[in-house]
This record gives C-alpha cells, sequence and structure tokens, in this order.
C-alpha cells in the first residue's frame, strides 16, 4: 500500500495476536456488514483485495460495495477490479511475458531512464541468481516438474506475509489448467499474456462479479474408486448444468473425505468444465498438506490464525459456515462408478461396465483413431509381428501403447501408482 495514498478502510487494520503487533491485516469483520458472512469462500478473496487495494482511483469504495452485494449484482453484469498476489508464468507461455519485460527495459533506456525500474511491482524481493535481472521473481529451473504441480506443492503461500501485511495467496496464469491450486483453496485461473503482463506492472484485473454454483459432495465413494472417476462425474454433471464463467465452490461434508491431491485434480479440469475457478476453501486437511510438503510451523501457525480471522477457513462438516450460492447442485460420492473418458473428447464419459459396448459401437460408427475406417469383413483380422524375437498379433481393439498424461492426472500420486500398477500386471500378463 503506498504511503502517498490513504486507505479509506485502514481503520480496520490490527494486529493478527496483540502479542506480535508486526504482523497485521484487514479485519473484514470489522466493516460491520452482515452481507459478508453470507458472501461465498471466494468472492471473500475478492472483497478482501478490493479491501486491501482500495485507493479511490484502480480500486474504489463502490467496487467494495458491489461484492459486498454480491447477491444482487452478480446478476447485473457489474464489473469490478482484482489484484491477484502474484502471476505464475509456465514456461511455453511465460517466457514471451518476460521478453516483453526486457523489450520494456530497452525501449526506456533508449529514453534516458532507468531500465531497473522495469521490474514486477508484487512480492518482495526474493534472494535469485545474480545474473538475473529481474526483482520480484522466482525462476523455477526445467526439470522440477509440471508447473501446476511446483504450484501447488512449492510457490503456493495460501496466506501472504508481505512486510508484515496478511492477506490471502490469489493468482492468475498464463494456462488453462491454473485452476488446479485452487484445490488447495488459493484462487486463481489462467489469462491471456497481455492480461498477465499487465497484472504484473501493477493493474488490477476487471471482471464481471461472477455467479457462484454451490457444489455440494456428500456420501463416501467406493474404495476401489479413483479421482479420475470422480472428476469425469464432475465434468460430466457440471456441462449438464452450465458452470461458463462463473465460478464453482465446493462444500458438504464429502469435500472433508477427499484429499488435496483429490480436490486438484477436480479443480484441475476446470476447463473443461467452463467455469472460471472451481474453489475449495482451506480447511484441515489442507493445513495437513502444507505441513507434508515442508511449510514451516510457524508459517501454519499465522495461515491458520488469520484464515479464522478473516472467516476464510473451512469446517466442511459444519452446515452453518455453508454461505448462499448461486445455485446448489449435488454429488453422492456412492452413486460414482469406475469410468472413461472417450474415445475422443475428456468430457465423454463412459462407465467400465459400458466400454465393449460403447468400443463396438464407435468401431461400427467408423469413428476409429484420425477418422480410420474398417471394412465390417476385416473386423476379426489380425496383424502378426516379431518383438524382442516373440511372435504377437494385433487385431481391433489391442493397446498398443497405454499411457497417463496431462497434469491432471500426473499431480495424483495415487492415480500415478494406480497405472504403474496397472502397468506392471499388464506388462507381466503379455509376457507369459
Amino acid at each position: 500500500m503506498s504511503a502517498a495514498v490513504k486507505n479509506p478502510f485502514e481503520h480496520i487494520v490490527e494486529p493478527l495476536d496483540p502479542k506480535h503487533p508486526e504482523q497485521q491485516f484487514f479485519n473484514l469483520s470489522k466493516l460491520g456488514d452482515p452481507r459478508y458472512d453470507r458472501l461465498p469462500f471466494s468472492i471473500r478473496v475478492l472483497l478482501e483485495s478490493a479491501v486491501r487495494n482500495c485507493d479511490e482511483f484502480l480500486v474504489k469504495r463502490s467496487d467494495v460495495e458491489s461484492i459486498l452485494n454480491w447477491k444482487q449484482t452478480q446478476f447485473q453484469t457489474v464489473e469490478v477490479p482484482f489484484r491477484p498476489a502474484r502471476v505464475i508464468l509456465q514456461d511455453f507461455t511465460g517466457v514471451p511475458a518476460v521478453v516483453d519485460f526486457a523489450a520494456m527495459r530497452d525501449a526506456v533506456m533508449k529514453l534516458g531512464g532507468d531500465p531497473e525500474k522495469i521490474n514486477p511491482v508484487y512480492l518482495s524481493p526474493f534472494s535469485h541468481r545474480k545474473d538475473f535481472t529481474f526483482r520480484n521473481m522466482r525462476i523455477i529451473p526445467p526439470g522440477s516438474g509440471i508447473v501446476h504441480q511446483v504450484n501447488l506443492e512449492y510457490l503456493a503461500r495460501v496466506v501472504f506475509n508481505q512486510d508484515g501485511l496478511l492477506y490471502p495467496d490469489s493468482l492468475v496464469g498464463t494456462d488453462s489448467h491454473t485452476t488446479m491450486i485452487d484445490g488447495l483453496g488459493v484462487l486463481g485461473w489462467g489469462v491471456g499474456g497481455i492480461e498477465a503482463e499487465a497484472v504484473m506492472l501493477g493493474q488490477p484485473i476487471s471482471m464481471v462479479l461472477p455467479e457462484v454454483v454451490g457444489y455440494k459432495v456428500h456420501g463416501a465413494a467406493d474404495k476401489f474408486i479413483t479421482s479420475t472417476d470422480i472428476v469425469l462425474t464432475v465434468t460430466k454433471h457440471l456441462r449438464q448444468v452450465g458452470v461458463v464463467g462463473k465460478f464453482v465452490e465446493f462444500f458438504g461434508p464429502g469435500v472433508a473425505q477427499l484429499s488435496i491431491a483429490d480436490r486438484a485434480t477436480i479443480a484441475n479440469m476446470c476447463p473443461e468444465y467452463g467455469a472460471t475457478a472451481a474453489f475449495f476453501p482451506v480447511d484441515d486437511v489442507s493445513l495437513q498438506y502444507l505441513e507434508q510438503t515442508g511449510r514451516e510451523p510457524e508459517k501454519l501457525a499465522y495461515i491458520t490464525k488469520y484464515l479464522k480471522a478473516v472467516a476464510i477457513f473451512r469446517d466442511y462438516n459444519d452446515v452453518s459456515q455453508d454461505p448462499e450460492f448461486t445455485q446448489v447442485v449435488e454429488l453422492d460420492l456412492s452413486t460414482v462408478v469406475p469410468c472413461c473418458s472417450g474415445p475422443k473428447r475428456p468430457q465423454d464419459r463412459v462407465p467400465v461396465s459400458d466400454m465393449k459396448k460403447d468400443f463396438e459401437v464407435c468401431l461400427e460408427a467408423k469413428q476409429g483413431f484420425k477418422g480410420f475406417q474398417v471394412a465390417p469383413q476385416h473386423h476379426n483380422a489380425t496383424a502378426p509381428f516379431q518383438f524382442n524375437g516373440k511372435e504377437y498379433a494385433l487385431s481391433h481393439g489391442s493397446v498398443v501403447i497405454a499411457a497417463i498424461t496431462s497434469c491432471t492426472n500426473t499431480s495424483n500420486p495415487s492415480v500415478m501408482l494406480g497405472a504403474g500398477g496397472l502397468f506392471k500386471a499388464g506388462h507381466q500378463h503379455s509376457d507369459q
């Protein structure tokens, strides 16, 4: 917050702990507005950002009022500014953004200015490579893993502590599957490169205040059900509901049974069901994940205390915490069955029990790979070949290569181990 601009909400800033006055936060409960406690948790994150960044220029008091009045304004195409806490740049789409910053420095230098002033505005300076000239930026070296998994395990703060000021972690990223981070309770979604650069230069995102679909999860899944089965069920369901341009916020006692890996898998598929974000508010399971991934005890302490102080911490079994939503849809986890996606589109869910029938229908309908058509009289044809000195025969339905790919699956250890076990079993069977 700039010293030259007085925030009209500075009167609600207070210490998180009187014994540690160096840690302060905007106490939204001091707004004295009963509407706050009925807002979806994802909208509370937008509100906190607006309150903290209010300068009556880029972010105005009227914007704060619009967000507080979400119950009405969600239907009125009201635009509000949002300043995420950070930006994540995926390697392929993020490099051009960094190149643009270098070009800006070059232009400033030619005009006689100080190129060192061209830096991302977020965060306090981190230690970084001495030969890398941009400040306020972390560089993750190649080979470290998929960006969304690195974001989840390593980069996510959940609560920022910038020079003693605490506020919710949030972000935009240059990849549509940035939404995976919502599984940890960090509000984020994908944007274009120009939008990401604008945020890095200190400009808020102008967004239409979204409707929020509450997705209530209850019941218990069978022990043989994987997160892939759940996410394909959720994806098909939400495509039927229609959530394009909306937030989806998960609640209900069933959420407490989902691991962070499972929640992240569901949030990662957000682009496939078309929502802007798929948000799982922070709960005890989230804190356990932070501890397992090496976050320091002192950080866990202030994260917990802060989120509870601003009522952004969830107990999924406590119905009194359930906010108001635009609409509510439900999923009973006990109804989820093993399923696959495809044969072409990931949102096409096929129960495993129907796979044989579905495959035969697709084959008869000439929907083979890349339009490959097979004459009916050749359906039982085989193609013999040798491999490592053994005779094999391929026929229709033979699996040549089985692979698990994409950040949706590789973010989840249980799915990866299951895929590995399936491969091992199939490999042993083929050798017999």
